[in-house]
Order: C-alpha cells, then sequence, then structure tokens
C-alpha cells in the first residue's frame, strides 16, 4: 500500500491545468521539514490534486500556505544534460488547510463557554 501523510509549505504558487479528457489538475511544490538540530533536512516535491475539488481549492491554497495532505508518492527517473535526476511526485488524496501567509494577523481562539459543563 502506498499511503502518506505530510505537513508542509507550498513553495510555489498552485496553478490549474486541465488533462486532455477535462480533468482539472492543481499543481505545486510542496516542502516538508525532517529531523532536529544539525539532522534537520527539507524534503521537496511536486503535488498535484484532482478533478473539482483542484479548481476549487485554487482560489484557497496559496504560496507559502501551511497544509496537510494525504495520499501517494511517486518517484520518477528523467535524464537531463546526460545526467540521470530523481524527482518525487505526490498525487494528494486529502487536503487540509492548516494556516494561511495572505493573513496578516495570527487568528484569534474564541473562549468556549457552556452551561452545560458541570464544573
Amino acid at each position: 500500500m502506498n499511503s502518506c501523510a505530510f505537513v508542509g509549505n507550498v513553495v510555489t504558487e498552485p496553478e490549474v491545468r486541465f488533462l486532455n479528457n477535462g480533468t482539472a489538475v492543481l499543481h505545486f511544490r510542496f516542502a516538508v521539514n525532517s529531523g532536529k538540530g544539525e539532522y534537520k533536512k527539507t524534503l521537496f516535491f511536486s503535488a498535484s490534486l484532482f478533478g473539482k475539488r483542484a479548481e476549487s481549492l485554487q482560489q484557497y491554497i496559496h504560496k507559502g500556505d501551511k497544509l496537510g495532505i494525504t495520499g501517494e508518492l511517486w518517484q520518477r527517473e528523467y535524464e537531463k544534460d546526460g545526467q540521470k535526476r530523481t524527482v518525487h511526485d505526490f498525487n494528494i488524496r486529502d487536503v487540509t488547510l492548516l494556516g494561511s501567509s495572505k493573513s496578516s494577523q495570527p487568528a484569534k481562539e474564541e473562549p468556549y463557554y457552556s452551561d452545560d459543563i458541570p464544573f
């Protein structure tokens, strides 16, 4: 089974393209931090979301946003200028918007009060 979940940041402004059959594809580059201290690394990969959700989420996902994504991770190789290169692609199944780079102030959390709480 190929199933992964990542929390990271959008590093390019998302772009919607259409396949020959008319299916929308929302495509962007994604960065995930891993490790701590001197072992800290940042992994970069291409992420794609397909279908109607791709079109509707385009207006909400922007460069710098923090997302939680789940889906399938793929590796492909190609050759450029005589050198082999490896690219990681992520086909998104689910997206959770965790923070926007567009908001100027952090969201305030409103306190929850209820008369139903017995203490």
